[in-house]
């Protein structure tokens, strides 16, 4: 085998390309799998964007926790303006957390509030909004949701219509029309059910199981 300062281009102008493995960082040595695990069942792409290599065995975990619908014909529209729209949306469970929690809010940029009752929504979506044109220095235009009682409360009735903030609702169990909002909801829906199937712990620690599944 030539030495590697003795390869020659096939043809005049022609490039020699190597790929080279990304380094693993040193925390995340050890079994992908383990590593699979650890990381809410992550998929294959992105424990090799990790540095992690080897052959990810099966998950017959995985199957369960991220059993979907079929997919929908795909429709897009973007904001045209900083701070133009946020979508928001809470995720509920048929199981009520070991303190007697039924949702989580869950936000836009990944922004989450520890809203576990229906009486908390309200108060952290405004702290949510206050928050987001503090930091962008924009008005918020339009505020997404699917017209949940937990966002007619009304102290952010009030907010909405004293800031000019109009209040998008969309259809009823049509989750198409809040596509941002219910994608993050669906991704943190598969990482913490997986890990509470993989732990093989009660469904009531959904919530914590969430927030969890956000910070990785």
């Amino acid at each position: 085998m030539l030495a590697p300062n003795s390869w020659k281009p096939i043809h005049s102008g022609a490039r020699l390309t190597i790929k080279v493995p990304m380094p693993c960082h040193p925390f995340l040595k050890g079994n992908i799998n383990i590593w699979h695990r650890r990381l809410g069942h992550a998929r294959v792409e992105t424990l090799r964007k990790l540095g992690l290599h080897g052959d990810l065995d099966d998950c017959h975990i995985c199957p369960q926790g991220k059993v979907k619908h079929s997919k929908f014909s795909r429709k897009t529209s973007y904001a045209q303006q900083i701070l133009e729209r946020i979508p928001l949306r809470c995720h509920g469970s048929f199981h009520r957390g070991v303190l007697g929690e039924k949702i989580l809010s869950l936000f836009h940029r990944q922004d989450v509030k520890k809203a576990f009752h229906r009486s908390e929504v309200a108060a952290a979506t405004l702290e949510l909004i206050k928050k987001e044109q503090r930091r962008t220095q924009a008005s918020l235009v339009y505020l997404r949701n699917d017209g949940a009682k937990d966002y007619k409360q009304k102290a952010l009735q009030d907010f909405l219509l004293q800031e000019g903030i109009s209040h998008e609702v969309t259809e009823r169990y049509c989750p198409q029309s809040n596509g941002l909002a219910e994608r993050l909801n669906l991704t943190i829906m598969d990482k913490y059910r997986s890990m509470l199937i993989d732990a093989n712990l009660t469904p009531k620690l959904w919530p914590y199981a969430a927030l969890y599944a956000v910070l990785i």
